[in-house]
């Protein structure tokens, strides 16, 4: 780092390195020798993960784009990369109706996205955010077709299809990097894939999980390490009377580098939580909280705040006349991780979100009050709780398919 400044220590040019967004710093490689050798070097690249993950502020948007494109005529698969710490210049409004929340002791409000969405539709579309977002077409062996294996985790992106014939691929969108996974041998069919990270040897890993169907009672599993381009496969025995990894729901979230399912049995209708631990390849499984079956309308949505797990149940309902229809919602945290007593309900002042004829669920929370919401399938809003208000942050067109979202931390992680 010598000669990199006349009049600023070393130390300090490396500290305010580490704050800069990626674009800043893929720039600044080309300056000149030693801050490309610095930038590149994996300690500082760990350094300015751990800081852009502890004020991690963008969301991940997945989805269809249906219409032509500049090379092709057909639909592409995109992300969008929304930064929520730039407010938009027009989409505020004041809250009407509305559930107040307590979230450790700080009181939120939680909009009825669906009414300002479809009341202010052509508002929406001149909608200009500060920041444009930023869109990343995925590889070409990503099919034009819904995809539902997508996750991300410390600043990479994994993408993919219940295609059996497609490749997973990796990417960071903010470095525009691109590399295909190859496929685990005799994988034909699979139930689950997600990424994730092993903490221990400090890489990413993959994990693809898929029931052996002439042997009821396992599941293969294949765990491929980034770090060593290389497949790990074993097997698993489920017992006979656990039925509950019958069926893999779509509600995929991470928390501390390991992927975390919701799974149930068709009948009875049994919920509970699969969980992929990376650093002892071991599929752990453990219970929801008891909610009484009181929510039974739509199944339980995963998400994470802050590292820690987090449930959600919903049910609408519709009550007599004049009255309005409403999502009933419960949110669980669970305190200690693969521990189900220390699940606990966080204190709701009042439970009922006001609802329209779509469907809106939280994406992840925060302690400052900033609120993520996703309205399926195709407008991501925030709440911004120490300024009390709405902000649209973007609607995606032409989505004909079910939208995914997720929080990312954009860093400068290649493989």
């Amino acid at each position: 780092m010598s000669g990199l400044s006349n009049s600023i220590p070393d130390e300090i040019c490396e500290e305010i390195l580490e704050r800069l967004p990626v674009k800043s710093l893929v720039r600044f490689k080309a300056t000149c020798k030693p801050w490309k050798s610095l930038i590149s070097d994996p300690s500082f690249v760990d350094h300015h993960l751990n800081r852009s993950a502890a004020r991690c502020r963008k969301l991940a948007i997945f989805f269809e784009d249906i219409g032509k494109t500049e090379n092709s005529s057909n639909s592409r698969s995109v992300v969008h990369l929304l930064d929520l710490g730039y407010p938009a210049k027009e989409a505020k409004w004041r809250r009407s109706l509305n559930s107040v929340v307590n979230f450790f002791g700080q009181n939120f409000v939680v909009y009825d996205i669906c009414k300002m969405v479809n009341t202010v539709w052509t508002r929406i579309n001149r909608i200009a955010n500060s920041e444009k977002p930023t869109v990343m077409e995925f590889p070409s062996s990503v099919p034009s077709c819904i995809f539902f294996r997508c996750c991300t985790f410390r600043g990479l992106m994994m993408v993919g299809s219940d295609s059996a014939d497609t490749e997973f691929s990796l990417c960071n969108p903010s470095t525009r990097q691109s590399w295909n996974i190859p496929n685990p041998p005799n994988c034909k069919f699979l139930d689950a894939a997600a990424l994730g990270y092993d903490f221990i040897v400090k890489t990413h890993k993959v994990v693809i999980i898929r029931q052996i169907y002439f042997a009821h009672s396992q599941y293969e599993i294949a765990v491929y390490n980034v770090k060593t381009s290389s497949w790990t496969t074993f097997t698993v025995d489920i017992k006979d009377d656990d039925p509950t990894l019958d069926f893999w729901t779509y509600s995929l979230t991470l928390a501390n580098g390991a992927p975390h399912w919701m799974t149930n049995s068709i009948s009875p209708r049994i919920y509970q939580i699969a969980c992929f631990d990376f650093t002892e390849n071991e599929l752990i499984r453990f219970p929801i909280p008891d909610t009484n079956n009181d929510y039974e309308t739509y199944d339980p949505h995963l998400f994470e705040m802050e590292e820690r797990l987090c449930i959600a149940f919903f049910r609408f309902c519709v009550p007599f006349f004049p009255f309005f229809p409403y999502h009933k919602v419960e949110i669980w945290v669970m305190m200690e991780h693969g521990v189900g007593e220390s699940w606990t309900r966080l204190a709701l002042s009042r439970d009922q979100i006001p609802a329209g004829f779509d469907f809106h669920r939280p994406i992840s929370f925060a302690k400052d009050g900033m609120v993520s919401l996703v309205r399926e399938a195709d407008s991501i809003a925030i709440y911004i709780g120490n300024k009390k208000r709405i902000e649209i942050k973007s609607r995606i067109h032409y989505c004909l398919f079910r939208m995914l979202a997720s929080p990312y931390v954009e860093s400068l992680v290649s493989i």
